[in-house]
């Protein structure tokens, strides 16, 4: 995150945990339920379902959005 930031490198670094521990929150959440209603086999498909959703996002080569790129 330090990298990429040249200003404001204090939000950007709250701003980046504010997301892990957000995400962290409702996918723990998430894995719950999903125990609940179908066990561990529920999980997997929890974490598998997520695995290919980062994987996908990898493979995309998404640029950085503009106000990010440097001028």
């Amino acid at each position: 995150m330090g990298l990429r930031a040249e200003k404001a490198k204090a939000q950007a670094a709250s701003l980046y945990l504010l997301f892990y521990y957000l995400g962290s929150s409702v996918v723990g959440t998430a894995g719950g339920v999903f125990y609940a209603r179908g066990g561990w086999p529920g999980v997997a498909g929890l974490v598998g379902a997520l695995t290919a959703g980062g994987l996908a996002l990898m493979l995309a080569k998404v640029p950085p959005p503009k106000w990010m790129a440097k001028n």
